[in-house]
């Protein structure tokens, strides 16, 4: 049972890493596309 927690804690740790990644990926992703339309003009 003990094991079973200290995965669980560890996947949620994770899971926030991750969860982080992804927001800053889509972040700059979305500022690279907004800066290639913006020189576009």
């Amino acid at each position: 049972m003990k094991t079973k927690g200290v995965e669980r804690k560890a996947l949620w740790k994770l899971n926030i890493e991750y969860s982080k990644e992804v927001i800053r990926w889509k972040e700059s992703k979305q500022r690279f596309v907004y800066q290639k339309t913006c020189t576009k003009r």
